[in-house]
């Protein structure tokens, strides 16, 4: 009975070293970052962060490519409104929520198509949106904006110029979630 108490401590205390050296080197590794985050600008510590996280969250590390690229996106003139069209890579996804069209303070409408439900870590449950990606923002939702800057100002009648901020935000499938990304869309005379 004595043996097996001194096998079982034994084991017991080698699972505890073990356990003591991989927080030793979890955290380590996590100062080291940080202290390269501090020298680093805001944007660049997410960038630093990742390795670290995803060590000690045993995952491996995926290459990940640039947002535009991950989400290539243009817009063109459909009739009296605008075209807004994604062409999202394969193993990449935008969350339906996340994407918004301003102008001054003031959301604009955008038609969008259903997305595919997904429990998201961070989000919970969310719709996300893949492969080409067609919004749509309607002449009426334009001259509803129209109007509006006409009660707010005697500036003029038509919203023929100006700019327009589009933002949205995605993730890749490995785990990595792009901050959210601003694109001013200008509006030509």
């Amino acid at each position: 009975m004595t043996h097996i108490i001194r096998v079982y401590f034994s084991h017991l205390v080698t699972l505890a070293v073990v356990t003591l050296v991989v927080v030793t080197l979890t955290v380590a590794t996590l100062a080291m970052t940080m202290r390269a985050a501090a020298q680093q600008p805001p944007s660049d510590i997410i960038r630093l962060l990742q390795p670290a996280t995803e060590q000690f969250m045993g995952r491996t590390r995926h290459e990940v490519l640039p947002v535009d690229q991950a989400f290539h996106f243009e817009h063109f003139p459909e009739g009296a409104g605008l075209k807004l069209l994604w062409q999202i890579r394969p193993g990449y996804y935008l969350y339906r929520n996340k994407i918004s069209l301003m102008r001054e303070h003031q959301e604009i409408a955008i038609q969008l198509p259903p997305g595919q439900d997904r429990v998201d870590e961070v989000f919970g449950e969310v719709q996300v949106l893949e492969g080409l990606v067609e919004g749509l923002v309607e002449a009426s939702a334009l001259a509803e904006l129209r109007a509006s800057e006409l009660r707010s100002s005697e500036v003029s009648a038509e919203l023929t110029a100006g700019e327009l901020q589009l933002s949205y935000q995605g993730c890749a499938e490995s785990g990595y979630c792009y901050p959210p990304r601003t694109r001013t869309i200008t509006l030509e005379e």
